[in-house]
């Protein structure tokens, strides 16, 4: 294990239980710089810290089922009308909804927890996750090595301006998620 597996390892896995920035910002930092088998890896451990974070938030839940989602609460970019929503989502479409859900920013953790409190299987939610978090992953990271190929052939100065350009990108996708969300 690399100190970028570890890394992502870590990212994944706080993300999905108490962190709130999502580990595709250093996924995407990865993207830019490099490619190939340690990007591919860096995916495979953010997967793997989500899953083990899931894990512990679906069977945390059984033992503190009436605070959990009031500690969501108290996380950036979390509110009870978001858990509400995810909460709504699962009831009618159960675990099927986690791959969508990840991609409108209802996160990971809230689906672990409620799908727990609906009696849900673990290892279904462990199937799940793996498409749903790696399906995530790999789609952002391959939509950044597409753009940086792209402009590394047309912009000139790409590798100046390429880290400035991904960190605006995820200043203003923050700002949004916050205002939209609720701080």
């Amino acid at each position: 294990m690399t100190v970028i597996d570890l890394v992502s390892f870590l990212w994944g896995f706080a993300e999905a239980t108490f962190f709130f920035i999502v580990p595709d910002v250093w996924l995407t930092v990865l993207a830019v710089k490099s490619g190939g088998k340690k990007l591919l890896s860096a995916v495979g451990f953010s997967v793997l810290g989500a899953l083990v974070g899931g894990i512990l938030i679906y069977w945390i839940t059984g033992s503190f089922q009436s605070r959990i989602f009031s500690f969501f609460d108290h996380i950036p970019g979390i509110q009870m009308k978001l858990i509400e929503e995810a909460q709504q989502i699962m009831a009618k479409h159960g675990l099927i909804a986690l791959p969508i859900g990840v991609f409108q920013g209802i996160p990971y953790k809230i689906f672990a927890a409620e799908w727990h409190l609906q009696g849900g299987s673990l290892a279904f939610f462990v199937l799940m996750s793996i498409v749903a978090r790696g399906g995530r992953f790999l789609f952002v990271v391959g939509i950044t090595r597409w753009i940086c190929a792209v402009c590394e052939a047309r912009v000139q100065n790409w590798k100046e301006a390429r880290m400035i350009l991904l960190a605006g990108f995820w200043i203003i996708f923050y700002l949004f998620y916050f205002f939209h969300k609720g701080w």
